[in-house]
């Protein structure tokens, strides 16, 4: 008996997840949008530049209540608003340069530091799903975790 190692033990583990979750959300973009359901998922736009600023530009208030969560601010984005988006050629073009930064496998993020340093290959630290959250909401009690950006309850009796 061979060796278990992480790829043979967990080959690709939670991608279909991923692209499911992605294939749903992606029905009720408009087509030339539908990239936007990819880099939703893919925690490298927020590193990326422009990746915050194009989220941010489809509805800066919903923006803000979904406390920078694309995949929310994708689902209750107003449709009207989706599809004048659709058609707007500088958006659609910040979306196509967003998703070739994103799908780039492998490279380092493009960053003012990185590009200062050419010698590091990666970057120090790791993406967190709570690093956007941590920073928007400093004056909530946080839990690590899927519920991140959700504020702790108090349950009754407690």
């Amino acid at each position: 008996m061979g060796a278990v190692t992480e790829r043979t033990a967990l080959p690709d583990a939670g991608s279909s997840d991923l692209r499911a979750a992605a294939d749903a959300l992606r029905t009720r973009l408009p087509e030339p949008l539908s990239a936007l359901a990819d880099i939703a998922y893919n925690y490298r736009w927020s590193w990326t530049p422009g990746g915050h600023e194009l989220f941010a530009e489809i509805d800066p208030e919903r923006w803000e209540l979904t406390l920078g969560n694309p995949v929310r601010q994708l689902q209750e984005a107003h449709p009207g608003r989706l599809q004048d988006l659709s058609t707007d050629e500088r958006f659609l073009e910040r979306v196509d340069t967003l998703e070739r930064a994103v799908q780039t496998e492998g490279a380092p993020p493009v960053s003012p530091r990185s590009a200062a340093s050419p010698t590091r290959s990666r970057p120090r630290g790791r993406a967190s799903p709570s690093i956007g959250c941590q920073r928007r909401n400093k004056f909530r009690k946080l839990v690590v975790g899927p519920m991140c950006c959700q504020p702790r309850t108090r349950v009754q009796g407690y």
